[in-house]
């Protein structure tokens, strides 16, 4: 105050405002939010997730799970997110993963930027085998994370995830048998080798490729998928079918060793061991001169006597067992014998002719199903069919004709034929009940042996081998029979070969190991600071009867020494 002031009232008044302002200023330091927490609440909150991260450290779910139930019943407090995080890790401990998910997104909502809690989210959706989630989490979390070690990981796994994902929807569609659909997810997951999931891509793509006819790529994926895990025995067995469809037989025969040196199963062991055996007499077959020639006619009257249809038995007379209650049937496998017939009295220049009956005694060619195995009349023949057929002949001409058609695949008969393949061996069985022998060129559908190559529909080679059959028969008036207009068309398979049970390509189904590294900006806890809220005349605690403090009162001013008044001036007395 500059001056000076006499004025008690004043002065005492400017002490109550200087007051005033101070007590307001006092209650300032306290921040609404810190004000309305409980102190009491917040230490015990604390001390609960002390005892907890003890009891988990300890691997005891169970009594950690029970404090922090207590603990989450103070909510909200500064720890919830962590009380939160602490029940999914209880949780997902005891593989309930449901409940451990709903307890991470409970801790996102107290925290929304959790490092941890997202990072928590992406193992659990992994380890319930949800890519797409797992993805989404992990993608959030690289979105927000200063950790530059942790998103490199993340990074990494995010690419490792993404690829067994491919991996995954193609083994779906292998199952369906949308081996192109495959090919296109397994290609995609090839972008990320080298890769824990390279050895099954790999694979996969071999045993896709080989379905596909493409038996030459089959061969390079295949050894890629060997080179990155020499114990793959399904791979190696995958490769020698693959090099036994290009007639590689000397690759094949290498291959079935390899095959052969890791499986422990004997029955299977003796199986392969069996097929090199045919694979060597394959290999001499295949190296006929005759598979130059336009036809196979001469080739099989060379090996024995060829039989054919007289000319007088035209139509021939068909009968088509029911097939009812036969393991792997179905309904429509009875299109492909018709289907069958009409190409190859097609391929004879119209010389053959069919009609159906319903009296097998009448019928010239009795066709079956069967899902037992089907054994040659050859004793030293022990090959696994998919179809067989046995004519009764005299003097050159055919009598009678039987066929069956397995509807289980030969080599796991537990796994029904799938249709095309059923389509392929009808095509290949009525070709011999027809009077067709065995070619030796892998591209023909009167092939020996099971090849991708084939088609599944006669080839010019065997077209003109049954016309040649049948050239001094007459032309009768065919007419083909199939419906080709309101049946779907179909898509012809090459026959079931041996294969192991389990191919290469199921291991997809084992899903990256997600060993994430420690969260390093997960915060620590820190116990709760004590912070009063600010008095008010209720709480204020009781205080002393006041006594009389007095004001400020400035001291009383001196009295100044007045000047000596003024005299009047009186002269000096006379002298």
């Amino acid at each position: 105050m500059k001056g000076r002031c006499n004025d008690k009232a004043a002065i005492r008044t400017y002490a109550v405002v200087i007051m005033a302002i101070m007590g307001s200023g006092a209650g300032a330091l306290y921040s609404p939010a810190q004000a309305a927490k409980n102190y009491q609440t917040e230490k015990q909150a604390y001390d609960l997730c002390l005892d907890s991260d003890r009891l988990i450290a300890q691997k005891d779910f169970g009594q950690a799970e029970s404090i922090l139930r207590t603990a989450a019943a103070l909510d909200p407090t500064s720890y919830s997110s962590h009380i939160h995080l602490s029940l999914a890790k209880c949780n997902r401990a005891k593989k309930s993963y449901e409940l451990a998910v709903a307890e991470c997104k409970k801790a996102l909502s107290f925290d929304s930027k959790s490092e941890t809690a997202l990072y928590t989210l992406a193992q659990l959706y992994n380890d319930m085998d949800r890519q797409e989630d797992c993805l989404k989490f992990l993608k959030q979390y690289v979105q927000i994370t200063k950790d530059a070690a942790s998103k490199s990981d993340a990074l990494k796994f995010i690419k490792e995830i993404s690829t067994y994902k491919n991996l995954t929807e193609a083994r779906q569609k292998i199952d369906a048998g949308k081996d192109r659909e495959a090919l296109k997810l397994l290609d995609e997951a090839a972008k990320a080798d080298p890769s824990p999931c390279s050895a099954s891509v790999h694979a996969g793509k071999s045993f896709v490729l080989r379905r596909l006819g493409d038996s030459e790529k089959a061969v390079v994926e295949g050894k890629k998928a060997f080179d990155l895990d020499p114990t793959d025995k399904a791979t190696a067995y995958n490769i020698a079918i693959a090099c036994q469809d290009i007639a590689d037989f000397d690759e094949a025969i290498d291959w079935l060793h390899r095959y052969a040196a890791l499986e422990s199963d004997s029955a299977a062991r003796a199986n392969a061991e069996t097929f090199m055996h045919e694979l060597e007499v394959d290999r001499k077959q295949f190296n006929k001169k005759d598979n130059q020639k336009p036809d196979y006619l001469d080739q099989m009257k060379e090996e024995r006597e060829v039989p054919s249809w007289s000319a007088t038995k035209m139509p021939l007379r068909i009968y088509v067992a029911q097939g009812t209650g036969v393991k792997g049937f179905k309904p429509e496998f009875k299109s492909y014998v018709t289907r069958s017939l009409d190409t190859w009295c097609i391929a004879s220049g119209k010389k053959l002719d069919y009609v159906y009956t319903s009296d097998p005694k009448a019928a010239d060619i009795t066709l079956g199903w069967t899902s037992d195995e089907l054994v040659g009349t050859d004793a030293s023949d022990h090959r696994l069919r998919a179809g067989l057929t046995q004519l009764s002949s005299a003097n050159k001409i055919i009598d009678k004709a039987k066929v069956k058609i397995r509807t289980v695949n030969p080599f796991s008969p537990s796994v029904p034929v799938k249709p095309g393949e059923c389509a392929s061996v009808c095509m290949h069985e009525l070709g011999h009940a027809l009077g067709l022998g065995h070619s030796t060129y892998i591209y023909d559908v009167m092939y020996f042996r099971s090849s991708t190559k084939q088609t599944g529909l006669p080839t010019t080679r065997d077209n003109a081998t049954i016309a040649r059959l049948y050239s001094s028969n007459p032309t009768v008036n065919f007419i083909a029979k199939a419906d080709t207009k309101s049946a779907p068309p179909i898509t012809y398979l090459p026959p079931p070969a041996f294969a192991p049970p389990k191919l290469s390509v199921t291991k997809v189904m084992e899903p990256p190991m997600f060993m994430p590294p420690p969260i390093k900006t997960e915060k620590k806890l820190e116990p709760p600071l004590f912070t009063p809220p600010p008095l008010s005349p209720q709480n204020r605690p009781p205080t002393k009867p006041a006594k009389d403090v007095p004001l400020f009162t400035p001291p009383p001013l001196k009295k100044e020494k007045k000047p000596p008044s003024p005299q009047f001036f009186k002269p000096p007395p006379a002298r």
